[in-house]
């Protein structure tokens, strides 16, 4: 995304949001076109043709230069009817970036300058990547988890130490045997267990740091009693980071175990966002290292104040141009931006129109830069 702001910052270009799926007619009959998304594509051109009727000669020309592209890139390529949006960027030079998006989109059609950005916004805040353990006391099975519910199974690690149980202890007829004092051979059976489980927790929880990205969640599913030992082997720089997922049952399909993670990983993340919004209202109020609202969070970013930039779905939709400017300008200083959701977002409409920042700095610093 940020590429994208970069690149594309100086340029006027056609941004083309849609869905490949099959959509309902007026009637609300299933449509019974080979590629519905054309027609409703069409509609949204234009509109915008028409918003532009009273441009100058120039910028019409351009236009339809860039729909000629536009028109070019869609007679050659059927997207995938699965994917759940597409978006297509062209200019008079030709196609920019086609591509499929994680989340649904709108359909839409918009012309500007600088690559309208905003319904990406939800693709880029889907969170980190997730390592996800399914253990019992043998066997961890370790996966990647992307949201919103792409789970790929990475490893499956396990531990059997039925050959070191009989060289250390013994077989039946071996040389220990049951006794009313001192060890036994189930004892020292259940320690070489014991033993072994652990080692098997340590190392998937160093895979599991490998998997995940740097602050991405660790769920960890199971039975009561596996996930409580896997548990006790988590970092204690990772607890922060860790969820349990239990009961849960160890032979689930793929599938079910992608929606249970994707659930509890939603949640973490809502909360985490909500706590985030409330502590930069906090120091908004105190002229702390937050900022809210749009004019101050805008000034914010002009004078190169902003570390990470969180906006609404809300504002996101109903004012995307003001979007697409802070997206920007926030993008292109360096700043991390994301698009807030549930309580967060409702608290950030309510308290500061759907806009918070988190600075680098607080905003009484004398060392604060200024604006010329």
């Amino acid at each position: 995304m940020r590429q994208l702001a970069l690149t594309y910052r100086e340029c006027d270009v056609l941004s083309v949001y849609f869905t490949p799926r099959s959509t309902l007619d007026d009637a609300g009959r299933q449509a019974v076109h080979a590629r519905p998304w054309v027609h409703a594509v069409e509609r949204e051109l234009d509109n915008l043709r028409l918003q532009h009727v009273v441009a100058s000669g120039e910028e019409r020309l351009a236009l339809d230069t860039a729909l000629a592209r536009f028109d070019e890139w869609r007679d050659a390529h059927a997207p995938e009817a699965s994917a759940p949006g597409f978006v297509v960027f062209a200019s008079t030079e030709g196609v920019l970036h086609a591509g499929v998006t994680a989340m649904p989109v709108r359909t839409g059609a918009v012309w500007q300058q600088g690559a309208h950005l905003a319904p990406l916004l939800r693709d880029v805040s889907l969170g980190p990547a997730a390592a996800v353990l399914v253990v019992d006391a043998r066997r961890v099975h370790l996966h990647r988890f992307l949201a919103p519910g792409r789970l790929e199974p990475v490893e499956m690690l396990a531990t059997d130490t039925s050959s070191e149980v009989e060289r250390r202890t013994g077989s039946a007829l071996g040389p220990f045997h049951a006794g009313t004092r001192g060890g036994t051979a189930t004892d020292q059976s259940e320690r070489l267990h014991l033993a072994a489980r652990h080692q098997l927790y340590d190392e998937a929880m160093r895979h599991a740091d490998a998997i995940a990205d740097p602050e991405g969640w660790i769920v960890i599913a199971g039975t009561a009693r596996a996930v409580a030992a896997a548990s006790a082997a988590v970092p204690r720089a990772h607890t922060w980071r860790t969820i349990t997922l239990t009961p849960f049952d160890v032979n689930a399909a793929d599938a079910e175990v992608a929606r249970a993670v994707a659930g509890v990983v939603a949640a973490h993340e809502a909360q985490r966002d909500r706590d985030v919004v409330r502590e930069i209202l906090e120091a908004h109020g105190s002229r702390g290292r937050g900022v809210a609202g749009l004019a101050a969070t805008r000034a914010a970013v002009a004078r190169d104040g902003v570390a990470t930039l969180l906006l609404s779905p809300r504002f996101v939709e109903q004012r995307p141009r003001d979007a697409d400017a802070l997206l920007a300008e926030a993008l292109t200083r360096g700043a991390t931006v994301r698009q807030i959701g549930g309580m967060a977002a409702e608290e950030a409409d309510l308290r500061a129109e759907g806009v918070v920042a988190r600075l680098r700095y607080r905003v009484n610093d004398p060392a604060t830069p200024q604006t010329p």
